[in-house]
């Protein structure tokens, strides 16, 4: 609720009741994706904003305020996780799956502190680069609603 999609589209326009970024990982490959769950007469303005907010993450570095409280958040979900044994199981899982060894939370909180904002930035120019980005849209939506710069042929 405290991410900048949330604020930017949800909080401050009331533009989707539902917006949110995720990742899956895997082996040779990965996916990060951004969820909006919206009407076809918002859906070109959410995906201005959102695209907007790529394109801000890759331009400049976030303020350290901001990356303070990302990295807050981040640790604070990483302990709440460790009271469920499922989700304590599923990353025991994943440690030994992509890295053949035991990641202890310490490690994991201390890697989330060396990120800075540079590093932040300099991946989000990698990702967010128009030629790798892919649209998905379902619902009853035409094309109309697509802004043409998110667009290609």
């Amino acid at each position: 609720m405290s991410s900048r999609l949330f604020q930017e589209v949800r909080e401050k326009r009331g533009w989707a009741y539902s917006v949110y970024s995720f990742v899956s990982s895997f082996m040779d490959s990965g996916l990060l994706g951004v969820y909006a769950g919206t009407g076809d007469r918002t859906l070109g303005r959410v995906l201005q904003v959102i695209s907007r907010e790529m394109t801000k993450l890759a331009e400049k570095a976030i303020r350290p305020k901001e990356l303070r409280s990302a990295k807050d958040q981040l640790k604070g979900n990483l302990l709440l996780s460790l009271e469920s044994t499922d989700s304590r199981m599923s990353r025991l899982a994943k440690n030994e799956i992509f890295f053949h060894r035991f990641i202890s939370t310490e490690e994991i909180i201390e890697g989330i502190e060396n990120v800075s904002a540079e590093q932040i930035r300099s991946l989000a120019q990698e990702i967010f680069r128009p030629d790798s980005l892919s649209l998905t849209v379902l619902g009853p939506v035409t094309e109309k609603s697509i802004p043409p710069t998110l667009l290609t042929t």
